[in-house]
């Protein structure tokens, strides 16, 4: 638990949530990581009511390999599980299981990058890549844009001159916007299903629109000529009656 801060008589008192998302920020420090690396990595939505299942099913995979279990009311817990190091942490809205030494992201060095076309294919299968500095110029991100056949994305980050802190940090930054950007598509099927209900929608809205701008014409008219005032008056109205869902106007309606 982190020490209080003194508060300066100087300052004005602290927000009441202030050491809370302070922590929270830094609630998943990143594993620092050597070159060369290999890691998996693996978000998966657990519904409140799970919470608990998960963390009974963490603590027995901790058994098995001899290692403490993380405490309870924590959010992250990294361990030597055997060959593999394992690292969980729990999201708001889902939980990932880190494992180095798994091989769907690898962290290597500059000097064996691939350099051509027939040397990315061995990573990536021949599929269309992308690739961007990071680090301020520290390393290279490639990233193949569809999911392979076992149903997981590829990463290669080229070691530039990254301190293992900074490479650790590096991947775990590009795991949580990969799994951040496809649940924020979650929404994406429900907004395509309720597509026509919006289209139909503004198309009431046109319709509207177009009789208040007829209503509001009639008023301007009637305000320059009085006479014609209450027949005016009588049409607005039929107009705004007519449209109420399921009113049919009177063909004779003056």
């Amino acid at each position: 638990m982190p020490s209080p801060i003194l508060q300066d008589p100087m300052l004005s008192p602290d927000h009441p949530q202030r050491m809370v998302l302070a922590d929270e920020v830094h609630a998943r420090p990143p594993e620092p990581l050597e070159t060369p690396s290999r890691a998996t990595y693996i978000a998966l939505l657990v519904a409140p009511e799970d919470r608990e299942r998960e963390f009974t099913h963490i603590a027995a995979l901790c058994e098995r390999f001899g290692v403490a279990p993380p405490h309870g009311g924590v959010t992250q817990f990294a361990a030597q599980l055997g060959p593999v190091r394992f690292k969980w942490e729990r999201h708001g809205e889902f939980s990932s299981f880190t494992l180095f030494a798994a091989a769907h992201a690898k962290l290597i060095a500059a000097s064996v990058a691939p350099s051509d076309a027939a040397a990315l294919a061995g990573h990536f299968g021949g599929n269309i890549v992308v690739g961007a500095q990071i680090g301020d110029g520290a390393g290279m991100r490639l990233h193949r844009l569809p999911l392979h056949p076992d149903g997981f994305t590829r990463f290669l980050v080229c070691d530039h001159g990254f301190t293992p802190r900074q490479a650790g940090r590096m991947l775990q930054r590009l795991f949580e916007i990969e799994a951040y950007r496809v649940i924020a598509l979650l929404a994406l099927p429900i907004a395509r299903g309720q597509a026509p209900r919006t289209l139909e929608i503004e198309r009431a809205l046109s319709t509207l629109a177009g009789r208040l701008a007829v209503f509001n014409s009639f008023n301007e008219a009637g305000a320059r000529s009085p006479g014609k005032r209450c027949q005016q008056h009588r049409r607005a109205r039929r107009d705004q009656a007519s449209m109420r869902p399921g009113h049919e106007a009177p063909e004779n309606a003056v």
